[in-house]
């Protein structure tokens, strides 16, 4: 079954655009982030490149009943038991029972799958989850379709769920990774370093004062960011830096809550005490580009969209408690380049804070490995061009 354009296009008559199927999937928001920049990629580019793009949420899709207690379920898992996923996460990485059975694990048949393709008809499938990946791959040995597939990982990782025959390219954030699905067996020539996908907007850093007092901060005060993805996991830790004397300076302090509407509801409240600190805690925000531009420090766990939004800034990172497995290895690779500090426990945490805010120039320093590490930026453009290297001759 071919479900590219096959009919040859007349002469003078227009071409149409590359339809593009972006699969995905919202558990953690990484993936959903992924594919929301290439989409916006895609609507960048110059007329006579134009691509049709539509993005489907394949568990949402799938199991619409479950969506939100499989998001609740994963967030109470790496919240609350972060080691047992840990634990998981290595068991399935190697040779076990475990492993075999996740290989097989599927949200949705390979035949429903193609019929999904069949529907949308596209020129080409770009999946920035495993679980997609894995379906497509099957659907496509098995028949069903022969519409290439690109994988775009979005963690510096090399875990084999993302590894499916049938995959013809996979797009990676960094050549360690590259190195990693190579040591796999993977051809070299289906491995493309081109940087994990985030906005556009992150491409445009902005003037740091000028954005300051456009949110009403201070210009010179010094400014630390804190996220804990979209569910807004902040451990405690993190947040009793604002609530005493850890600090050696007073700072101002803008704080990611995510989703978690009861956790910024509290910083709220203790923000109006707080006389030492500035805090400013907010939800679910369309800024976050411009708070990452204005800030001296992040303090994260070590999603892959999240630091990889902070490299496109600039912004230098101080690890604290990534969640063992995928965010484990990206700290690993962020501290190996010199774009982040880790701290093991909440005195290291305090101590690395007030070093790194009374150095500047350690700060300029992993400003600058920040830079190296993101490449010449424009990362969601550069995956999108190469996933559609694929359309070649279609």
């Amino acid at each position: 079954m071919n479900n590219r354009l096959s009919t040859p296009v007349p002469p003078g008559a227009a071409k149409r655009p590359a339809r593009i199927l972006l699969l995905t999937g919202e558990i953690g928001d990484g993936h959903i982030h992924a594919a929301r920049a290439l989409e916006a990629a895609a609507a960048r580019l110059p007329e006579d490149m134009a691509v049709r793009v539509s993005i489907r949420d394949i568990i949402s899709w799938t199991r619409p009943s479950l969506h939100a207690v499989s998001r609740w379920a994963y967030v109470q898992l790496v919240k609350r038991l972060p080691s047992v996923w840990g634990f998981f996460f290595e068991r399935t990485r190697r040779p076990s029972p475990a492993a075999s059975w996740l290989r097989k694990f599927r949200l949705i048949e390979p035949a429903a799958m193609a019929a999904l393709i069949r529907s949308e008809s596209p020129d080409l499938i770009i999946s920035t989850i495993p679980m997609a990946s894995a379906v497509v791959a099957d659907a496509k040995r098995a028949g069903g379709t022969d519409v290439p597939l690109a994988t775009v990982i979005t963690d510096h990782t090399d875990h084999p769920y993302w590894i499916h025959p049938g995959t013809d390219l996979y797009l990676v954030g960094s050549e360690g990774t590259a190195r990693l699905l190579a040591d796999r067996g993977i051809s070299r020539d289906a491995i493309r370093v081109t940087g994990i996908p985030v906005h556009p907007r992150y491409d445009a850093v902005g003037d740091r004062d000028e954005l300051r007092i456009r949110h009403g901060l201070d210009p010179g005060l010094p400014t630390i960011m804190v996220m804990g993805g979209g569910h807004g996991v902040i451990s405690r830790e993190v947040l009793d830096l604002f609530r005493g004397d850890a600090l050696s300076r007073p700072v101002q302090a803008l704080i990611v809550c995510g989703h978690n509407a009861r956790l910024r509801e509290k910083l709220e409240r203790e923000a109006s005490r707080n006389s030492r600190h500035k805090i400013v805690p907010a939800g679910y925000i369309p800024h976050v580009h411009e708070w990452m531009a204005l800030s001296d420090l992040l303090i994260s766990k070590a999603g892959g969209l999240t630091t990889s939004e902070a490299l496109a800034s600039r912004l230098p990172m101080l690890l604290y408690k990534p969640i063992p497995g995928q965010e484990t290895d990206n700290a690993e690779w962020l501290v190996s380049v010199g774009a982040a500090k880790r701290a093991a426990n909440s005195l290291q945490l305090a101590a690395l804070a007030n070093e790194l805010l009374a150095r500047p120039d350690q700060l300029e320093q992993m400003r600058l490995a920040c830079a190296r590490a993101a490449g010449p930026g424009r990362s969601a453009e550069r995956t999108l061009l190469a996933a559609m290297s694929l359309l070649d001759g279609r």
